[in-house]
């Protein structure tokens, strides 16, 4: 899903806490670009091994000025 030609930054001793309350071991950091809509930014993504394609924070949400789009 991520480019081989993306820089990889590897992260240590770092735990998420997913959704359900279970902790998910981040493995590297890499910046992405996401488009949604006519949005599109630049950001990084902390990357670990999860069923889901991928998970967007709050703080990416706030940037973009979309926490009302769930409303």
């Amino acid at each position: 899903m991520i480019g081989v030609n993306k820089p990889r930054i590897k992260v240590d001793r770092c735990n998420l806490k997913y959704p359900t309350g279970e902790k998910v071991v981040i493995l590297y950091r890499v910046f992405v670009k996401i488009g949604i809509g006519n949005y599109l930014e630049e950001v990084p993504m902390y990357v670990a091994e999860i069923d889901d394609d991928c998970i967007l924070g709050v703080d990416f949400l706030k940037k973009l000025n979309l926490l009302n789009v769930f409303d």
